[in-house]
């Protein structure tokens, strides 16, 4: 089963994080995160969808929040996928 990773930055380091359990509902896994963390829940913009479907992660600065936001940056990155890695289609690789 795929988990949800989230990170809060401040000067370039790891403040806080937290994993959660990944069922496939986003909004449900970020809100249960920033419950965790006690942080405000950030705007989702049509950039932060687009990064999770190309890259599987997010990133949200303060600019995102309505409330006050005292760190840097807050990630957001799914982990632990079920599915096997694809193998190469090199013909070396045999």
């Amino acid at each position: 089963m795929d988990q949800i990773w989230a990170r809060v930055i401040a000067r370039h380091r790891i403040v806080k994080n937290e994993t959660v359990p990944f069922d496939g509902s986003l909004l449900d896994a970020l809100n249960a995160l920033c419950a965790r963390m006690d942080l405000p829940r950030p705007m989702i913009l049509p950039k932060h969808e687009r990064e999770w479907e190309q890259f599987g992660q997010m990133h949200f600065t303060k600019d995102h929040f309505v409330e006050s936001f005292p760190y840097d940056k807050l990630e957001i990155e799914r982990i632990g996928t079920d599915e096997r890695p694809s193998r190469s289609m090199d013909p070396r690789n045999g």
